[in-house]
This record gives structure tokens, sequence and C-alpha cells, in this order.
């Protein structure tokens, strides 16, 4: 989760790993929203979200990271009330490990993700310096989210995946999409 306390727009993601037929892992994107304010982004509406996975849809939840100081406190409550089992700050920014890894999973053709088509775009913008993602116009936001999403899956060796992947259509999905629908009609308001 980028939060970009003071520019108004950042986003959030969530991966987790499933297992293929021929037993190669596959990562699957649950979400990648990005979240859009007028001024400020209200932590702690964002911070009730993560809850809310927790507590109301029973999610267990591995890994949990953002990437800005203005983080620090809503971290450090998930960090106190065991939200998740690894909470820790991460910045895509600093180098290419996480864009390397997930260069490395799309090459693969082992990423599960619905058409995004701000996603593409943030993507495609981007370029590499001093080993340092960039971008020429616009912003990355939905980008970096993703990236360390997946970066966090993919280096997290004790998360392997048991379960097999067989499409976009299951249960989960279906109560998580349903939630997101009654309870976050104005996502773009946070």
């Amino acid at each position: 989760f980028p939060s970009h306390d003071t520019m108004g727009e950042a986003g959030i993601a969530m991966v987790h790993k499933e297992r293929f037929k021929n037993g190669q892992t596959a990562y699957v994107v649950d979400f990648c929203i990005r979240i859009i304010s007028p001024d400020r982004i209200s932590l702690e509406s964002v911070k009730n979200f993560i809850l809310d996975l927790k507590r109301v849809l029973g999610i267990n939840l591995s890994t949990l990271t953002a990437d800005q100081y203005q983080s620090t406190s809503m971290l450090q409550y998930f960090e106190k009330n065991k939200v998740a089992k690894e909470v820790k700050r991460i910045s895509v920014d600093r180098n290419l490990d996480g864009y390397s890894t997930l260069n490395s999973i799309i090459s693969e053709k082992v990423l599960r993700i619905g058409q995004m088509n701000e996603l593409a775009t943030q993507l495609h913008n981007i370029y590499f310096t001093d080993n340092k993602p960039y971008v020429h116009v616009g912003r990355k936001d939905l980008a970096d989210c993703l990236t360390g999403a997946v970066y966090n899956a993919a280096v997290d060796a004790l998360d392997v995946p048991i379960n097999p992947y067989f499409s976009d259509e299951g249960e989960d999905i279906k109560k998580f999409n349903t939630y997101v629908k009654d309870n976050f009609t104005e996502l773009e308001d946070i």
C-alpha cells in the first residue's frame, strides 16, 4: 500500500499464491485499487478497510506493507494488533528488486489479474534510471502497490501454495466483490 498522504492519490493491492496443475506457482491478484481524494487520503479509512479484510471477511494476511513515513502510525497499529504475520515498511522505488520480480512473474505468465487499463498505462510509462523506477507522465501508485504485493508474495518462502488455481470465479472472490460493492461504493471519496 503506497500511502501518498499529501498527494491525494494512492493504491492498495492484495496478492496470494495458488498452484497450477503442473505445480508452478500462480500469483493471483485479489484486488488492485486506485484511491483518489481531492486533498488528503484518509489513512483511517484505509486502516478500516484492511481491518475489515481480516475481521469481516476472515482473510489471513501474511505480509502487510506501506511505503511512506505517513503510514508509520498505521503500521504500528497493525503490528501491535497482529493484523498480519509480518508488518513492515518497504519502498519499491529504492532499487529494482520489486520491479524485476514483477517482470519475471509476468514473463513467466504466472500472474493472474483482471483487465486494468490505468495499471497498464502506469506500467507502460515507467522507465528506469540509476536502478530506480520513474514515470514520464502521470503517476505510478497502482504499479507500485502491485509491485510491492507481488514482491512480498514472491519472497515469502514460508507461503507454499497448496490451493489449486482453477479460475477467477471462486466463492471467496464473489464474497469479496459483494462486500466491496455493498460497503465501498464511494471509494473515490476515501
